[in-house]
């Protein structure tokens, strides 16, 4: 089974305006393809991981340096968006896996 992984960012969640205050827009998100990627094999989880992180940063932007809060909502909006791809990659590493190991069994 070959899906789409997608990452959603958490940006507005680490917003220092009131929730009142906040209008209400779509997180930004990004496709991260791995159908080309066999991730039964640690070479291929590698270049899952590596699409992963540069799908994060482009997904949860950058700040100015001189922007002190900014940093820390992008920092935020990167580990609650690394985390959230991490747990979905598992999954898919894991039932690839799965996949690879009743195929085996059947022979």
């Amino acid at each position: 089974m070959k899906t789409i992984l997608a990452l959603a960012a958490f940006a507005a969640a680490f917003t220092g305006a009131p929730a009142f205050a906040q209008s209400v827009e779509p997180s930004p998100s990004i496709a991260v393809h791995h159908a080309d990627l066999d991730l039964a094999r640690a070479h291929d989880v590698r270049r899952l991981d590596h699409r992963i992180a540069g799908a994060v940063i482009r997904v949860c932007g950058e700040a100015s340096s001189a922007d002190l809060a900014g940093e820390i909502n992008v920092t935020r909006c990167r580990a609650e968006t690394l985390a959230v791809a991490t747990a979905q990659r598992e999954a898919l590493v894991a039932a690839s896996r799965q996949t690879r190991l009743a195929s085996a069994a059947v022979r």
